[in-house]
């Protein structure tokens, strides 16, 4: 009888243990696919910050060409 209630102890033992691992399994799923959520989202906002760098870039250049347009008409003007 002893032998019985001892396995029997043993199989409640490992169901817990299951049940347990089974629940952390579950919790490190959910975040991971919070992370992964995290991921995307940063990713998305990096595209879009570097996005908004080049355009920068571009409109930096393009002031840069007028200023120095303006710069070459100034010196026209005052050499005659």
């Amino acid at each position: 009888m002893y032998v019985i209630y001892h396995q029997e102890e043993e199989r409640t033992e490992m169901l817990e243990h299951f049940h347990s691992l089974s629940v952390e399994a579950s919790a490190l799923e959910s975040n991971n696919h919070s992370l992964e959520t995290e991921i995307q989202d940063a990713r998305a906002q990096l595209r879009a910050a570097n996005d908004r760098i080049t355009d920068l870039e571009q409109l930096l250049e393009s002031k840069d060409t007028l200023v120095n347009s303006y710069e070459r008409q100034v010196c026209v003007v005052y050499r005659h």
